[in-house]
């Protein structure tokens, strides 16, 4: 698995973060805190502010009520800084924001009336430091009252982080300001408060403009910090705020705060979603491991049984000829009855031939069995494997928090690690504005759920030519002609042809649709139609037809 990193920031974003709090959200109140894996989040009115101490993720960045529920399904833990939110910023007002030594550090202070005119004040601290970051919870005094890293002395030995300890901040940078320099092109890497990604980019452009003319838009910024005329551009994995865009960057639309979602929280929602999938692919191939070996033992078994009545007839023969039989011999060629050639029969050295006639016998009795039931049994785990390592296959295509979610958590039921919750398999739905849903199954279990449970008689069912992918199902009657192309390109993405410029679907009547007895969702189907389409249209059309994605494991669809 590839290792998601987000943008590296500098201290020129954390400036832009304070002027852009001090005029969205100075004044007010925070009503409500959340806590994650390495990540805490404010609740402003309808807004959430996200703070992130994640080595690979680490700022500040603003999310919405659906962002928040989507990324608390994914903590494993609640960090205890939580209960220290809740307690002693949830019901303050965000009174001051102030960046601390021209730094990646940035101090938020709060304050709430307690009765009879006095005051209690707090403060939050993030310091967005790359593998260093971390946020602090300050009392009146700045003593540190929690915060999410412990820093003791032996692993820091410029400052320790513990609740109880004065707060000190990060050693400050070596470095000059813009007054204490003629700003040239060789001492620019020596600039305090601005991170050296922008200005390694503004070293390697400097024949853009004239040293004048930089030093006015590098002043500004450091003057203002950000403006809604400043633009926030990606430069390489640097994310910058700067007056104006620079050659190679590439503009992100929105605010330095809003800009950082993309930046922070939807590579960090991404690497969730990897992982997730890591952890489904390793309990998918320990699957396909079992039952194979399920399998290798079932074909022992129906071999044995094959050579039972072979292991009876050698016996037979071996009474026969006992006295013909040489002692100590490893291998006998008898007459038998049954064939014109004679019958070469192993034997046992050690035993005599009534005995090894003997020991054929019990091998007979030990291993007779019926054979149609073990070879149905073969049957039906060699299609179980060839299954599931088509759900295998289809893991590559998912790549969001409700196409992977419950996959994981029909894991864990499965290994009794969570209570199994009666809900339908997993499965995507579409509703539609013409009323009917589009449903696209994301396993076998919800393939089959799908096509055999969920679908009607005169439901649309389609699927890609040939190739192993998802069931999808179109509810209700009458389904318009956009709605079809959007289910048909659906089911060409969710399938192994998703990486093809254009996909064959077939589509049919649900009720030409026949399970194959013995498979949880292998089917056949006639009286099909076909569409070629794109498999990525479905994302580009999903607001123009008005769908509306809904949760992955719907109690009814």
């Amino acid at each position: 698995m590839a290792v998601i990193v987000g943008a590296t920031i500098g201290p020129e974003m954390a400036k832009a973060w304070e002027r852009e709090l001090s005029a969205s959200y100075k004044g007010s109140r925070v009503t409500s805190a959340e806590a994650g894996d390495q990540w805490a989040a404010l609740c402003f009115g309808r807004e959430w502010l996200l703070f992130s101490w994640n080595a690979r993720f680490y700022g500040l960045s603003r999310i919405s009520p659906s962002d928040l529920k989507e990324i608390k399904g994914w903590a494993k833990k609640v960090p205890p800084i939580k209960e220290a939110l809740k307690c002693h910023i949830a019901g303050y007002a965000l009174e001051g924001i102030k960046q601390i030594g021209n730094d990646r550090v940035l101090k938020l202070s709060f304050r709430r009336s307690v009765g009879a005119g006095a005051v209690s004040t707090r403060a939050l601290v993030l310091e967005a430091t790359g593998k260093f970051s971390n946020l602090l919870i300050l009392d009146e005094s700045d003593r540190i009252i929690e915060c999410a890293r412990h820093v003791h002395r032996d692993e820091n030995r410029y400052r320790s982080l513990l609740p109880g300890l004065p707060y000190q901040t990060p050693p400050p940078f070596d470095g000059v300001t813009l007054e204490e320099v003629a700003l040239t092109r060789e001492n620019l890497s020596r600039l305090k408060g601005f991170g050296p990604g922008l200005l390694r980019h503004i070293e390697t452009h400097w024949e853009l403009y004239s040293p004048e003319e930089w030093r006015a838009l590098i002043s500004s910024l450091l003057d203002e910090g950000w403006n809604p005329s400043f633009v926030v551009q990606k430069i390489n994995n640097y994310l910058a705020v700067f007056p104006k865009l620079l050659p190679e960057a590439r503009a992100i639309a929105g605010s330095p705060l809003s800009a950082c979602r993309e930046a922070a929280f939807l590579p960090m929602l991404a690497s969730y979603v990897e992982e997730a999938k890591l952890r489904i692919r390793k309990a998918m191939l320990s699957k396909v491991k079992l039952l194979r070996n399920k399998l290798q033992g079932v074909e022992r078994v129906i071999r044995s049984a094959h050579m039972a009545s072979r292991w009876s007839y050698w016996g037979e023969i071996l009474l026969a000829y006992a006295d013909s039989v040489s002692p100590g011999a490893e291998r006998v060629t008898l007459q038998g009855w049954k064939e014109e050639e004679p019958v070469e029969i192993p034997l046992d050295p050690d035993k005599s031939a009534i005995e090894n006639a003997k020991r054929y016998f019990a091998l007979f009795k030990k291993c007779k069995r019926d054979i149609k039931p073990l070879e149905a049994k073969r049957d039906k785990l060699v299609k179980e494997v060839a299954e599931v390592e088509e759900e295998i296959e289809m893991l590559e295509v998912l790549e969001s928090t409700d196409e992977v979610k419950p996959l994981l958590d029909e894991i864990a039921a499965e290994k009794g690690r969570r209570r199994r919750v009666e809900s339908a398999p997993p499965h995507l739905t579409f509703k539609l504005p013409e009323r009917g849903r589009i449903l696209v199954g994301l396993n076998a279990k919800g393939n089959r759920f799908v096509t055999l449970k969920a679908a009607r008689p005169n439901d649309i069912w389609l699927h890609a030519k040939d190739v192993p992918g998802s069931h999808v199902v179109i509810t209700g009657e009458g389904a318009s002609e956009k709605a079809l192309l959007f289910a048909a390109s659906l089911a060409a993405y969710y399938s192994k042809a998703r990486l093809a410029e254009k996909v064959t679907v077939d589509y049919t009547l649900k009720k030409h649709v026949r399970a194959i007895p013995g498979s949880v969702a292998h089917v056949t189907y006639t009286d099909a139609k076909s569409l070629v389409v794109s498999p990525t249209a479905w994302k580009t059309s999903l607001e123009e037809i008005g769908a509306d994605r809904e949760a992955g494991r719907n109690e009814s669809s």
